[in-house]
Order: C-alpha cells, then sequence, then structure tokens
C-alpha cells in the first residue's frame, strides 16, 4: 500500500481506478480500526502505560488513514 501510494499518487488522486482504488482501501482501514476497537481485548492495553499510548496513537493513525483514502476516492467523484 504505501509503495502504490508513493509511486502512483498522481494515478490515484486523477484517475477513476485510482478512486476506486481509495474507497477499497479506506474500507480496508475502516475494518482494521472496528477490530481495533472492538474485536481486540481491553485487557491487552488497559492499565499498562505504553500499550495504551500505542493503542491510542494507532487508533488515531487508523483514523487518518480511513478518512484521507475515503476522502479521496469518494470526494473525487462528487
Amino acid at each position: 500500500m504505501g509503495s502504490l501510494c508513493l509511486t502512483s499518487a498522481h494515478e490515484l488522486l486523477n484517475d477513476p481506478l485510482g478512486h476506486r482504488i481509495c474507497i477499497g482501501l479506506g474500507v480496508f482501514w475502516a475494518i482494521r480500526l472496528v477490530v481495533q476497537l472492538f474485536v481486540y481485548s481491553t485487557d491487552l492495553w488497559r492499565g499498562k502505560a505504553f500499550e495504551t499510548t500505542v493503542h491510542i496513537l494507532f487508533t488515531l493513525l487508523w483514523t487518518y488513514a480511513t478518512a484521507t483514502f475515503l476522502v479521496i476516492g469518494w470526494g473525487a467523484s462528487l
């Protein structure tokens, strides 16, 4: 995914197929975010300072990735 974004950013932003790929990536990261929030046990991180910090940072990262890809995918087709 990272290589695709680095090498084909122009196509992702300006091509209809690129918009569809961005929607797919956004859906992938949204599913990953749901798993992070509702599937993984809170026992893995709650009450542990480092694990809680990492949990929060990655939740923010996946929220950003989801929003970015979905805005590019759907926003570009509006």
